[in-house]
């Protein structure tokens, strides 16, 4: 029976290539690279809805990072319409049918508009590309 040998060369390397970009893992440092990607979806769904009387519905549109804890331990960034602002948002996103008040006066329908599910499923593509290169030029940079 014959017996060989295998070994390793640069494993010493690859060992602290990958600590490196482990390091560059930090919830702090991903989070700081994807908040860019949810602000520029922001600025984007801003300038697609549509201005009311009181502009309150584009000036609900945020994009932050959410706070870490047991419950969300994963980082992220977030981006969408703040119902303390536009508490109408649902209103304008999926329209309404024939209103009326208990005094019987009609107000009319409300068409549903699909901004903010039509400017997802438009930039969605986008941002998985932003996010992927986001990620991988972080590595790369630990690298």
């Amino acid at each position: 029976m014959s017996s060989f040998d295998v070994s390793f060369e640069g494993l010493d390397e690859l060992d602290g290539k990958l600590k490196r970009a482990i390091a560059v893992m930090d919830p702090a440092k991903l989070e700081k690279a994807l908040l860019p990607i949810a602000e520029g979806f922001a600025s984007r769904l801003r300038g697609r809805l549509p201005l009311g009387p009181t502009g309150n519905l584009r000036r609900a549109v945020y994009a932050h990072v959410p706070k870490r804890g047991p419950g969300r331990p994963v980082p992220a960034a977030s981006a969408g319409i703040t119902a303390r602002i536009a508490p109408h948002r649902h209103l304008v996103e999926y329209g309404t049918t024939q209103r009326y008040t208990e005094s019987g006066a009609y107000r009319g329908i409300m068409p549903k508009g699909l901004y903010l599910t039509e400017a997802f499923r438009s930039e969605q593509g986008k941002m998985q590309t932003e996010l992927v290169e986001a990620v991988k030029s972080l590595v790369e940079g630990a690298l």
